[in-house]
């Protein structure tokens, strides 16, 4: 998670340092497939969250109130869960988007800009029920939204498709907590 500053130029380059006009803070988050639980419970998917190029439990994340904020999320999983059509509903995202990058191999195959994935495509959500925010996952791609929250407060997150009753009721796998905080 950090803030990503976008920069105008007002001169040439070999004028004054450019100015900032806006901070973008960038949370990243990744779903692995093969989580081991460990408990005689097969692998689960998992939510972890990279903090300086490590990856990190997604039990607590934090993130600003009053920020333009880009989450992305890196899902390995190649498999779809059962989900009914309101699952795939873009929601709480800037704009009513989010762009879907379909990756194979370490390639990008495609990048579409979608309010909505037919259920039968679904392979988990990150979806945060009391700021109206429900962000849709496609098997094997990358998912970038735009989000904005106006109050401050935790927050319960969760995948709302059903992908493990283990990682969906144990906080840092499927679900977790959200503190949105003042900047």
């Amino acid at each position: 998670m950090a803030f990503v500053a976008a920069y105008s130029w007002h001169q040439s380059q070999t004028g004054p340092a450019p100015v900032a006009v806006a901070k973008v803070y960038r949370v990243e988050l990744f779903v692995s497939d093969d989580a081991g639980f460990g408990q005689g419970v097969g692998a689960q998917p998992r939510y972890s969250v990279l903090v300086d190029g490590v990856l990190q439990s997604s039990a607590n994340i934090s993130l600003p109130a009053f920020t333009p904020i880009e989450l992305i999320i890196v899902n390995n999983d190649t498999r779809t869960n059962p989900a009914s059509d309101d699952m795939g509903a873009v929601d709480g995202a800037v704009g009513g988007k989010v762009v879907f990058n379909y990756t194979n191999d370490g390639r990008t195959y495609g990048s579409v800009p979608l309010s909505s994935v037919p259920a039968d495509q679904l392979s988990h959500t990150f979806t945060i029920p009391q700021l109206g925010v429900s962000i849709p996952v496609t098997p094997f791609s990358v998912v970038v939204a735009h989000l904005y929250f106006d109050k401050t407060g935790t927050f319960y997150w969760m995948c709302w498709c059903p992908c493990g009753y283990e990682a969906m009721v144990t906080p840092g796998w499927m679900s977790g907590q959200v503190t949105v905080h003042a900047p």
